[in-house]
């Protein structure tokens, strides 16, 4: 995300993705996405040229389908960038011509009550990981309580179950 200002002590601002439902967000938080950052670790600008990582613990898998960013804290000083249709790009004399995602910018003030703007879009920048199936790949285990190599054409990992809806 991109912040143009933040809390000047130690209230913290946090993200996570929400299902869409209607048109609006719902209150079903996406597993892995609810993430906090203390003021130190935002990064403000007043150009909107730097961004503010908020790492999930793990990968999220997202069904086809619509999603929201949220956006939460409860200090009144955060403000993070936004694009406004017919405005100028900060710092230029560019306008913002067309939006980049088919979405709209909702604004609450308890989270549960939305108020959307058609004209205004979120900065923001996602990563996205692309996996490859039915590849061949390499892993390497390493348990640093022993110095004996195991080599194995076929291994059984029993990881901590993770159940994602409509999957196999």
């Amino acid at each position: 995300l991109y912040f143009k200002s933040k809390d000047d002590g130690n209230i913290p601002v946090s993200i996570h993705i929400r299902d869409v439902e209607q048109g609006l967000p719902t209150n079903r938080v996406v597993p892995f996405t609810d993430v906090s950052l203390n003021p130190a670790s935002v990064n403000v600008s007043d150009t909107a040229a730097t961004t503010t990582n908020f790492p999930f613990s793990d990968p999220v898998y997202l069904m086809p389908g619509e999603y929201a960013i949220v956006i939460m804290t409860n200090s009144l000083k955060y403000e993070s960038w936004i694009a406004e249709m017919g405005q100028n790009l900060v710092g230029t004399t560019r306008k913002v011509s067309e939006q980049p995602y088919a979405g709209v910018l909702f604004k609450s003030q308890n989270a549960s009550t939305w108020q959307q703007d058609q004209n205004q879009d979120l900065t923001f920048k996602i990563n996205r990981a692309n996996f490859t199936i039915n590849a061949t790949a390499e892993a390497v285990f390493e348990d640093g309580t022993s110095a004996a190599e195991y080599k194995a054409d076929i291994i059984q990992i029993v990881p901590a179950e993770v159940v994602i809806n409509n999957t196999a």
